[in-house]
């Protein structure tokens, strides 16, 4: 049975941010009796949002965090906090769809790979969430031979 977690720097950066937002919402609401009016009203609407960016954002990473098993062609995606299971092989995949040289200003150059099932189940991958991504490349090119599309980042696919 082969592996893919996902990588550590989610572990790093659900603490900062949550440590962030308690920090910006101390400040927000310190010395609050001697705040006039007009910056209480703005602190109705900086809080919302810095409980959104701080909180919710963070929860909303950790509920997508997953692990990718591979057991005898049999691929199982987890995800943890979700507690929910997607099991796939070969017969029951339609199409996967492999974006590649994926650049921006602050991004580093990656992949993303798109599974699409005969169901209509979408599942995406990309390589900065996982450890080992081109060993999980090789293995689903390898299992999943003539269903995969393999293009450069704006490009469209031959079909």
């Amino acid at each position: 049975m082969t592996k893919f977690t996902t990588k550590g720097w989610l572990i790093i950066l659900v603490p900062i941010m949550l440590i962030g937002g308690t920090w910006a919402l101390i400040i927000l609401f310190q010395d609050i009796e001697n705040k006039t009016q007009d910056k209480i009203n703005a602190m109705y609407f900086v809080v919302p949002i810095v409980v959104l960016v701080f909180f919710g954002l963070p929860v909303a990473i950790m509920m997508y965090k997953r692990t990718i098993f591979r057991d005898n062609g049999r691929w199982t995606i987890s995800y943890l906090i979700l507690k929910k299971q997607i099991e796939f092989s070969g017969t029951e995949i339609e199409e996967i769809s492999i974006t590649e040289n994926i650049s921006g200003r602050s991004v580093p150059t990656h992949e993303i790979m798109r599974i699409r099932t005969h169901d209509n189940r979408k599942m995406e991958i990309s390589s900065l969430e996982l450890r080992s991504y081109t060993k999980l490349r090789e293995l689903m090119l390898k299992d999943f031979k003539g269903k995969a599309i393999i293009t450069q980042f704006g490009q469209r696919p031959l079909k």
